[in-house]
């Protein structure tokens, strides 16, 4: 805990003081559009409704100073990380942001606690899954009382955080999905024009370099290889963008009324972070991470049939083939990686 408040305090020190809110300050450096897109009236009162149903309150706490723009000290030492979302910049490698988004989301929770600081915490209903990291640090959907505002849903509306649904905390992601619209609708924040945050298109080059992006775009092939799906969002697999889909990540789509192989030809935005597999892929770790924006989904085969055992002739079966039908002179099929890359639990 000393580190945390040390690290915590040279950050606000090092802001610049100014008689603007210390979070709506921008630096000389950032885009003429980020400080006119910020609005310190976004509160409860401009925020739609929400439902924690698919959670449980497990606790309530007084902040005693914002870490950074993902975390929260409470008075008893407790440290609360901010679920379901992500900061641009803070767990990216690379040149820095000139935006320093990171920093931006800080003075936000600062600002937002100077006042009222008791919270409420929700939490997966598992209680043992999802609701600690690997740090230690409390896992959580934060409300502040009395003004009933939800920090997640605060951040992604001023645009100074992006949905990040994971594997062991996936709730609530369509929820924010409407909210990170708002914002993206709005070009607030990481949303403005020239930000390098944009929703990158499936049709045009992405780096491969590891980072979290949403990207967008129509799913050219759906096959199955080995028991696992891969989407394509190009002709040329062996460059284009993918998404992986293993097994057991099947058959959580299936519960959520989606079968992959029937995406062939629909649009979809997701997200994740991407890694160079024959070109820039993404391993989907849970149904929250698509979104249709057409609001369709696909449905399960009839009478809820779902197969996801191997195939027993790779080799002569094309439809079993990785990327069945993009490439069908080559000779070197995909062979189905082990997930790697960044993991934020």
């Amino acid at each position: 805990m000393k580190n945390a408040v040390i690290l915590a305090l040279l950050i606000t020190f090092a802001t610049p003081f100014t008689g603007a809110p210390a979070w709506a300050q921008t630096s000389g450096k950032m885009g003429a559009n980020m400080g006119k897109n910020m609005d310190p009236n976004v509160a409860s009162s401009a925020l739609p409704p929400q439902s924690f149903s698919p959670l449980v309150e497990t606790g309530a706490g007084t902040v005693a100073l914002a870490v950074d723009g993902l975390r929260l000290t409470l008075n008893d030492g407790q440290i609360v990380e901010l679920s379901g979302i992500e900061i641009p910049g803070m767990n990216e490698m690379g040149a820095a942001d000139p935006s320093n988004f990171p920093l931006q989301a800080k003075q936000a929770l600062d600002q937002l606690f100077v006042k009222d600081k008791d919270i409420i915490l929700y939490q997966t209903r598992d209680k043992d899954t999802g609701r600690v990291n690997r740090m230690g640090h409390t896992l959580a959907h934060v409300v502040q009382k009395p003004g009933n505002v939800w920090i997640q849903s605060y951040l992604v509306r001023q645009g100074l955080a992006r949905v990040a649904p994971t594997l062991r905390n996936p709730e609530l992601a369509d929820q924010l999905y409407k909210i990170e619209q708002q914002a993206r609708d709005e070009k607030r924040g990481i949303w403005a024009d020239g930000s390098a945050y944009a929703v990158v298109k499936t049709t045009e080059a992405i780096n491969p370099s590891p980072r979290f992006i949403v990207a967008e775009g129509t799913v050219v092939k759906a096959a199955i290889v080995s028991n696992r799906v891969y989407l394509n969002f190009g002709d040329d697999w062996k460059k284009d963008f993918s998404v992986g889909v293993e097994p057991d990540v099947r058959r959580a789509l299936a519960r959520a009324g989606i079968d992959p192989l029937q995406l062939q030809g629909k649009t979809l935005r997701i997200r994740g972070w991407v890694r160079d597999y024959n070109g820039p892929f993404i391993d989907l770790e849970t149904p929250a991470q698509i979104e249709f924006p057409d609001g369709s989904k696909p449905l399960p085969a009839p009478g809820g049939a779902f197969t996801v055992e191997a195939p027993k002739n790779p080799e002569t079966d094309t439809d079993q083939r990785p990327n069945a039908g993009m490439d069908e002179d080559s000779q070197n099929d995909q062979q189905a990686p082990a997930r790697s890359g960044p993991v934020r639990e």
